[in-house]
């Protein structure tokens, strides 16, 4: 696999711009590229991590959250979705999983090494997935890992089956909840932090663009969220998978509800008033 070793963080002000342009000419393969990028020795930037911080809740940054890795990845999986033989346009592309594996904790001093690459394709109802595979290491130790699952819709794919039904979820006595109440303004306070800066993500004019009435939640914003909200529960070294389900039209009011099943934390996040689901996770401490 070819893996291009980068000096510096490529910019997202250049990329956004590739990315409408690529929309417009589609590649014709199916087959991911056998591609990396590499950046290393990054240093974070406290202010942005506390910014990053307050607008996720977590009380602390002195450690990495377990998510923020992936805000020093975006650059890199950005410049891979853009390159002209990625086989799926990067507009219209939809955030479906994240997978993160925290092998330790990471001070906000240290100094990192990233590689991303394409992963693998992956059959599914709407259409075609594919994942990008990042690990974050220090002085050679890996230390942090993930995987995001982005799905390209296509009309001939099957349709999925619902019952339409969704009906008010009420916690059962051993579980735990909470509720959020989130502005409009949610989404673009992400991007300023995350660089993700996807129209659906910024204004219901913008949204409407892409089919949503009105601006919709960050995937990754929901993923931080319930970390942060679950932080004093979480081990030194765990794995957290989520899936994402229907969008958070914004503004909204939602819930999360988690229960600990043995060794794993269970969380989900749905609507307050008709419990549809919009996020579903677990977490599962690691040796």
């Amino acid at each position: 696999m070819l893996v291009d070793e980068l000096d510096q963080s490529p910019s997202l002000w250049h990329l956004f711009p590739m990315a409408a342009v690529r929309s417009l000419r589609p590649s014709g393969s199916k087959e991911l590229p056998e591609r990396g990028i590499r950046l290393n020795r990054i240093q974070v930037h406290h202010r942005r991590l506390t910014s990053y911080g307050a607008v996720c809740g977590f009380n602390s940054t002195a450690m990495l959250p377990a998510t923020y890795p992936h805000i020093l990845a975006f650059p890199l999986h950005m410049a891979l979705m853009t390159d002209a033989r990625c086989p799926f346009p990067l507009l219209g592309l939809v955030h479906i999983g994240n997978r993160i594996q925290q092998f330790k904790r990471i001070h906000r001093d240290s100094v990192l090494d990233l590689e991303c690459r394409f992963g693998s394709l992956i059959a599914h109802e709407k259409g075609t997935a594919f994942s990008i595979d990042t690990v974050a290491s220090i002085a050679g130790e890996r230390v942090w890992s993930s995987q995001s699952i982005m799905l390209h819709r296509e009309r001939s794919a099957n349709k999925m089956r619902t019952s339409g039904k969704t009906g008010s979820r009420h916690p059962s006595a051993a579980e735990s909840m909470e509720t959020w109440t989130l502005d409009k303004n949610t989404g673009l306070r992400y991007a300023q932090i995350s660089g993700d800066y996807n129209p659906i993500h910024l204004h219901p004019l913008t949204a409407r663009l892409f089919g949503f009435p009105r601006a919709i939640a960050h995937g990754m914003w929901t993923k931080a969220r319930c970390l942060a909200a679950l932080e004093e529960q979480l081990p030194p070294a765990f794995e957290v998978d989520v899936q994402f389900k229907l969008p958070i039209l914004l503004p909204a009011c939602v819930s999360l509800n988690y229960t600990q099943q043995d060794e794993t934390l269970n969380f989900s996040v749905s609507d307050c008033k008709n419990g549809s689901p919009h996020l579903s996770g677990r977490i599962l401490a690691l040796a």
